[in-house]
């Protein structure tokens, strides 16, 4: 099917096509992968949000170069969650344990100095929205324009909302915390 779209394509759109494909592949279908935890099932989403980037090629060429990939992860995260949807799996958030290399910020000294496995179990206690935002800027180390595009938020309120469930996830932490050296004391 996808040759036969892409003999309908000109050679500039069979191009940009291409060139999304080169660039954004990889990224895509770890986003999709993180919302559906199979590999079969983020390969499906990946193929048919190319798919649609090549039903849409002429709106996306007017996209800017710029706003392309934050158009790109909204179409997979839709077609993700809607395979999802399908499927009826349970989205376990053992994906927290995959985090890698975080940039040198306070979000990162904060994990580094703390109990991994006690952070693990409080990013659970967490709400849906709160760990996908968490899991956005940490492990995708995507910036806050970016996820304010994914949410259709602005790109303030995206920042706001993280460090709110960043701060949220510091205050479980020091409850569990006191909780624990209180029951040492005991």
């Amino acid at each position: 099917m996808i040759v036969i779209i892409l003999g309908v394509l000109t050679d500039s759109e069979r191009d940009l096509v291409n060139q999304i494909f080169k660039d954004y592949n990889v990224k895509l279908y770890n986003i999709s992968l993180k919302i559906l935890h199979s590999e079969q099932d983020a390969q499906d989403a990946v193929a048919q949000t190319f798919l649609k980037i090549m039903d849409h090629i002429d709106k996306i060429e007017k996209i800017p170069c710029h706003e392309r990939l934050p158009f790109c992860v909204i179409v997979v995260r839709n077609i993700s969650i809607d395979i999802y949807r399908q499927n009826r799996k349970t989205l376990p958030v053992d994906s927290f344990e995959e985090w890698k290399d975080l940039s040198a910020t306070t979000e990162d000294t904060f994990f580094k100095g703390h109990d991994r496995e006690l952070l693990l179990n409080l990013i659970k206690k967490l709400s849906s929205q709160e760990r996908y935002l968490l899991e956005l800027r940490l492990a995708e180390d995507m910036s806050y324009k970016d996820i304010g595009a994914i949410l259709n938020i602005t790109e303030a309120t995206a920042r706001k909302r993280f460090q709110r469930a960043f701060e949220r996830l510091k205050k479980l932490y020091l409850e569990e915390e006191y909780v624990i050296l209180r029951w040492d004391i005991i």
